[in-house]
């Protein structure tokens, strides 16, 4: 295997990485198990889960996507006090 061909294994997000780190004030090195994915996963107050990210190496969060989702959980749990609260009387 060339070189060359080594290098389409990396994520062409990886390469901008780096530069948003260092935009970010963030050190780091090469220590540890850094290529270690995770995720994000949002849960309603039933304990559904309403919103899955798998982190993919070198992209940004998607903020938005994540903030809508707790917004929407909690525009939910508003709208469902409300309706239980009228239910009780």
């Amino acid at each position: 295997m060339s070189f060359g061909s080594l290098l389409g294994l990396i994520p062409k997000s990886f390469g901008s990485m780096g530069k948003r780190l260092k935009d970010k004030g963030i050190d780091g090195n090469f220590k540890g198990e850094g290529l270690v994915q995770g995720g994000v996963i949002v849960f309603n107050n039933l304990g559904e889960p309403v919103y899955a990210y798998q982190e993919v190496t070198g992209d940004e969060l998607p903020m938005k996507e994540i903030l809508d989702a707790v917004q929407s959980i909690r525009h939910n749990s508003a709208a469902d006090s409300d309706t239980t609260a009228g239910s009780e009387l």
